[in-house]
């Protein structure tokens, strides 16, 4: 099929049909697959790279964290059509969170969101028993430019992330940017942390346009 065939937006999917066609870069869509379409999903759509995607299907986003606002799910199937894309835009295309929307303990969200900050305050990672388990943990603690500020727990890889930086001793400035994060509550109160293995998270990251 020609890539010059019309696409969809997707925030235009719905679930009335399922021959719809994106134009997508790893976009903000919950997405979902069986165990035996996973490995030819993350084949056939690595991050970071433009793909056309036709035949899925579309159904109502549910579950505990979902990864946008969108009321809505794709799901690939076998039946689902990957083909390359020559478009190239290094656009992020984050959407990163006000840290006020952090101030309120009750809040309770569902959504994974972006959030950028200062470190300014970081532990030492830890090894700690999770379900008789051994498993890294890093606390720290980051800012916006507006001097508010958020309470961030990483685990295992992302934690790992921080060694050379704590290694080194580093006093300069550190700035992390974390997509797809989680909004915990611990203890009364709000705190940042890894959505399983969704995120991605970058230190003192430089990408083409800014924030």
């Amino acid at each position: 099929m020609s890539n010059k065939q019309s696409f969809v937006f997707l925030n235009e999917v719905k679930p009335y049909k399922d021959n719809w066609r994106v134009h997508v870069k790893g976009g903000k869509l919950h997405s979902t697959a069986k165990r035996n379409q996973m490995y030819r999903a993350q084949r056939n759509f690595p991050i970071g790279e433009w793909r056309f995607i036709e035949k899925f299907t579309v159904s109502a986003a549910g579950g505990q964290y979902r990864t946008s606002r969108s009321q809505y799910k794709m799901t690939i199937t076998g039946e689902t059509v990957f083909s390359e894309s020559d478009f190239s835009d290094d656009n992020p295309f984050l959407s990163l969170a006000s840290y006020s929307i952090l101030e309120d303990p009750k809040l309770k969200t569902v959504f994974l969101i972006d959030i950028i900050g200062e470190v300014f305050e970081l532990g030492r990672i830890q090894t700690v028993q999770v379900h008789d388990k051994d498993k890294k943990r890093l606390q720290f603690q980051m800012r916006d430019t507006n001097g508010l500020d958020v309470v961030g727990c990483l685990w295992g890889k992302y934690a790992e992330q921080f060694e050379e930086y704590i290694e080194r001793g580093n006093d300069q400035m550190l700035i992390c940017l974390i997509r797809f994060a989680k909004i915990n509550i611990f203890r009364g109160s709000i705190q940042i942390t890894n959505g399983f293995d969704a995120s991605i998270v970058t230190l003192n990251p430089t990408m083409q346009g800014g924030y």
